[in-house]
């Protein structure tokens, strides 16, 4: 048995047919024809659509016979006369110059100038240092002598000698000396050592700053004369005291700079604190 016709290749000619049914099949036809052309349209239109959007996704111009492609427009950055153009300006590193004097030979010339001015005393050059100057002079160096009695420095009295670095001449000179000899105890002979002194000093920081006696560090400790008197003090024959002097710090004085370490003072006869300066807070 052969397989219908499709309605839109049959045809409709036989005259045994109404024309009724020839003008119903011709109407089905253009109906349907309209149809496929309207969706062929429709097809041609999203195609362009989805390409002009594909287009504008990555930055592609829009196609066309008449588009010339558009020059990207700048703005020119303006021209730098020598007189705009910046030049960082480099200063050479100042450096001081060296001294022509050495510290040897400027410590001679110290030595000389206290010996000139005292005659023979009893001292210690315990500490010297250069000082460098401002600009393109050399410094000074600082020499400072502390007075030694019966084998022992004491707290204060000395000289401090301040010598050119160039030229070696005495810049200035400074000098204490209040302590008259007989005013010196004559008990030399310590019977406190020095464990027991610092024993002593741990016990009263333990009484100031309890919290902070486990952080102490002692900084020096030393056997001098404690012979620094209020001014116009008149001291008795034999009653400057030989001591030890304890120098210390703790957790707190170590976080400030500003803060000095503690000092401290115990008797080398009886063991008793003759001074103690102690804040942390």
């Amino acid at each position: 048995m052969a397989a219908p016709e499709d309605d839109d290749t049959m045809e409709f000619s036989s005259r045994h047919l109404p024309k009724r049914y020839h003008d119903a099949v011709n109407a089905k036809r253009r109906q349907r024809l309209r149809k496929r052309v309207l969706i062929v349209c429709a097809a041609g239109v999203l195609c362009i659509a989805i390409w002009f959007l594909l287009s504008w996704a990555t930055g592609g111009a829009s196609p066309g016979p008449a588009a010339a492609g558009s020059p990207a427009i700048t703005t020119p950055a303006p021209a730098q006369t020598p007189s705009m153009v910046q030049t960082p300006v480099t200063s050479p590193k100042e450096t001081a110059p060296t001294p022509s004097l050495s510290l040897a030979r400027a410590q001679e010339i110290a030595d000389r100038y206290v010996l000139e001015q005292n005659g023979e005393r009893s001292l210690n050059m315990s500490r010297s240092w250069y000082e460098p100057a401002f600009g393109n002079t050399a410094g000074r160096y600082i020499f400072a002598y502390e007075r030694v009695f019966g084998g022992y420095l004491t707290e204060v009295d000395g000289f401090e000698v301040s010598v050119d670095a160039d030229t070696g001449d005495i810049i200035s000179y400074s000098r204490e000396w209040t302590t008259p000899d007989y005013a010196f105890s004559t008990y030399s002979l310590p019977e406190v050592s020095r464990l027991e002194a610092t024993f002593a000093v741990m016990e009263e920081a333990q009484k100031r700053f309890p919290a902070d006696v486990d952080t102490i560090r002692i900084i020096s400790s030393e056997i001098r004369w404690k012979n620094a008197l209020s001014y116009g003090t008149v001291p008795r024959p034999g009653s400057i005291p030989l001591a030890w002097n304890v120098i210390f710090d703790d957790e707190v004085i170590r976080s400030d700079t500003s803060q000095k370490p503690a000092v401290a003072w115990v008797d080398v006869q009886s063991g008793e604190l003759l001074a103690f300066d102690y804040r942390n807070k």
